[in-house]
C-alpha cells in the first residue's frame, strides 16, 4: 500500500515544478517577444520638452537655435542639458530587452508612485516620444515604461540623471562667462578681512599678481590664476527661483574688475551649500562649495606656497633625523646611497624622487598657528646639504583633517614664522628614500 503521505509531497513537487516550469517558460515568452517600434525622430526636430518629476512640471521650449524654460518660470535653458536628454530618447536602440510586465513590481524598478519622471517630446504639439524613466539598472542601463503598458523595458538611456532635474537645474547656468585674461583685479571681502589682488604688468609683456597694502608679498600665482579662471567661467548647479534671505547679509562678496566695469558676487554658506547672488541682474544660484572654501582664507593664506628652492643637481646629502635613528644618503657618482648606518639598501628611484622633492619643496597651504601649537621645535628633522644647509621640520598632525586629507605641519629651521601643511601620504612617500 502507497504512503498517503509520500503521495502527499510527490504531488507537491510535482505542483511545484510545474509553477516554476510555466514561470520560466512565461519569462523566456516574454523575453523573445518583439520590442515596441521605437524608431526615435532622429527626422524629427523636437521643439518642445515636458519633464515632469515628484508631480511639478517643467516646460522647455526651443526658439530657433535656443532652448528655453517656460515654466515654471521664464529663462534661458541649459541648451547642453536638453540636447543630452533628446540625443537619448530620440535613440533608434532605446529599448534594450524587456524585464517584467506585472504592474506589482514596478516599485522595483522606480515606474511606481512619485518616483518615475515622465519624459514628453513634441514637435508643432505632435508628440514624437513619452515614457517614464525609473531606477538606474545593471550594466549603465535605466528601466523606463511606455505610457498605457504595464511592460518594464531596459533601456540605453544614459542614466536616470539626465531626466531627473529640478526646474532650476533646467536653467543656464552660466553666470558669468569673461576671458580670465580681461580681469584686472579681484577683492574678497568677509568677517575676517579683505583681500585685494591686482594684476600687474611682467617683464616680456606677461603679468602677475600683487596684494593691495603687502606689495612685496610674494604670491601663489598659480592658485590665483585657478580662482580668476573659476569665477571668470562661473557656472552654478542650479539657478534659484529667489535668493535665500540670508543673502541679503551675504559672508563673502566677491569683486571682479574688469576694464568695462565690476562684477559684484555675493555669497553664503547654508547647510552644507553655497549660494550665490549676482548683482548685476538679481539671479540666485547654487554652486560647489569647494569655490568658497578656495577663497576663504586670510592674506597670508595666498602666499606663494614655495617653502624652499634650490638647484637638484647641487644636493650632496640628506639626513632623515627621527627621535630613535639617523639615516644619511648622498650623492656617489651621481647615485644615491645610504652611507649611514651601513648596511641599508635604497631604493634609488625613491630616493631619486625624494631629492627632487626636497630640491623644490611646496607646501599645501600655509597655517596661522604659533610654533609651539605646530610642534616646533621638533626632533623629526631632513637636513638638505647643497647650496648650503637647510632643516626641514616636521611637526604635530593638522588638527580636523578629514580620512585621506591628513597633513602635518612643516616649517624651515631658518624661517620658524612661517608653517605651512605637507599632505601624510607626501610624508609616508618621503620616508621610503631611507628605507622606513
Amino acid at each position: 500500500m502507497t504512503d498517503p503521505r509520500r503521495t502527499l509531497w510527490l504531488a507537491l513537487v510535482l505542483v511545484l515544478v510545474l509553477v516554476l516550469d510555466v514561470g520560466v517558460w512565461a519569462s523566456a515568452q516574454r523575453a523573445e517577444a518583439p520590442l515596441p517600434d521605437w524608431s526615435g525622430f532622429a527626422t524629427e526636430v523636437p521643439d518642445t520638452v515636458v519633464v515632469t518629476r515628484s508631480e511639478v512640471v517643467t516646460r522647455l521650449t526651443r526658439s530657433g537655435e535656443t532652448w528655453r524654460v517656460e515654466a515654471p518660470y521664464a529663462d534661458k535653458a541649459d541648451a547642453d542639458a536638453v540636447e543630452a536628454l533628446l540625443a537619448s530618447v530620440g535613440s533608434a536602440v532605446l529599448l534594450e530587452a524587456r524585464v517584467d510586465d506585472d504592474p506589482e513590481t514596478h516599485g522595483t524598478y522606480g515606474l511606481d508612485g512619485l518616483d518615475p519622471i515622465r519624459v514628453e517630446v513634441l514637435a508643432a504639439e505632435r508628440r514624437l516620444a513619452e515614457l517614464y524613466v525609473g531606477f538606474d539598472g545593471p550594466g549603465r542601463t535605466t528601466f523606463v515604461r511606455l505610457p498605457g503598458a504595464d511592460d518594464v523595458y531596459r533601456s540605453r538611456l544614459g542614466g536616470r540623471a539626465l531626466a531627473d532635474r529640478s526646474p532650476g537645474a533646467w536653467r543656464d547656468p552660466t553666470i558669468l562667462d569673461r576671458d580670465p585674461a580681461d580681469v584686472l583685479g579681484v577683492r574678497f571681502d568677509q568677517p575676517a578681512g579683505s583681500v585685494s589682488l591686482v594684476r600687474s604688468a611682467g617683464l616680456g609683456g606677461g603679468s602677475g599678481w600683487t596684494m593691495q597694502g603687502r606689495p612685496d608679498l610674494p604670491l601663489d600665482e598659480a592658485s590665483i590664476d585657478a580662482v580668476v579662471d573659476a569665477f571668470a567661467h562661473l557656472s552654478a548647479l542650479e539657478v534659484l527661483p529667489s535668493a535665500p534671505t540670508e543673502l541679503a547679509e551675504p559672508a563673502l562678496v566677491v569683486s571682479i574688475l574688469f576694464a568695462d566695469g565690476t562684477e559684484t558676487l555675493g555669497f553664503v554658506a547654508l547647510r552644507g551649500q553655497a549660494f550665490g547672488l549676482r548683482e548685476a541682474d538679481g539671479r540666485a544660484f547654487r554652486v560647489r562649495s569647494e569655490l568658497l572654501a578656495a577663497v576663504s582664507r586670510p592674506a597670508d593664506a595666498w602666499r606663494d606656497r614655495t617653502l624652499l628652492r634650490l638647484d637638484p643637481s647641487a644636493l650632496t646629502q640628506l639626513t632623515l633625523r627621527e627621535p630613535d635613528r639617523e639615516t644619511t644618503l648622498e650623492r656617489v657618482d651621481g647615485t644615491w646611497t645610504v652611507t649611514r648606518p651601513v648596511g641599508i639598501d635604497v631604493d634609488t628611484e625613491h630616493a631619486g624622487r625624494a631629492a627632487r622633492f626636497l630640491a623644490a619643496v611646496e607646501v599645501e597651504g600655509w597655517a596661522v598657528v604659533p610654533p609651539e601649537e605646530a610642534g616646533f621645535p621638533s626632533a623629526t628633522r631632513i637636513v638638505i646639504r647643497g647650496q648650503g644647509e637647510h632643516v626641514l621640520e616636521l611637526g604635530e598632525r593638522v588638527p580636523g583633517r578629514p580620512p585621506g586629507r591628513e597633513a602635518l605641519f612643516v616649517r624651515l629651521a631658518s624661517d620658524p614664522e612661517r608653517i605651512g601643511a605637507l599632505p601624510v601620504r607626501t610624508w609616508t612617500s618621503l620616508r621610503r628614500a631611507w628605507a622606513r
